[in-house]
């Protein structure tokens, strides 16, 4: 079943889901953590104030990608609401799934999420 997937979320109202610094490197500790136990490559990624996106292949013949993804935002959720004494959803809605199965959509999807932050005006891209 090895499948590719593009997975992205933005926060609830476009708000953000990242408030600081260390917010970003909790948010990969758990990505790394929950990636090891479903057995996820993840090929690349970008996380935007309000947003992310990530373009994983599933190595499990089990569907796996589902639960990892329920998983990270929940354990990530929790931990922000946590820290930040605050309730409630983070994110507005559920992760979006879409599988790739075109390998020349690749190197476009590559440029998509690596361009995004350069896209959004928050650092400068110089060839």
């Amino acid at each position: 079943m090895h499948n590719y997937f593009h997975l992205f979320n933005r926060g609830v109202n476009n708000k953000k889901i990242y408030f600081e610094p260390d917010n970003y490197s909790f948010f990969l500790e758990r990505l790394k953590y929950y990636k090891d136990i479903y057995r996820i490559a993840v090929l690349c990624y970008c996380l935007m104030p309000n947003h992310f996106h990530l373009f994983v292949k599933q190595l499990s013949d089990q569907d796996t990608i589902g639960y990892m993804i329920g998983d990270l935002i929940n354990s990530y959720t929790k931990a922000i609401n946590k820290k930040y004494s605050r309730t409630g959803v983070l994110f507005g809605g559920s992760t979006k799934k879409r599988i790739i199965e075109n390998e020349e959509y690749f190197t476009w999807l590559f440029k998509y999420i690596l361009l995004n932050p350069v896209e959004a005006k928050l650092v400068r891209y110089t060839r």
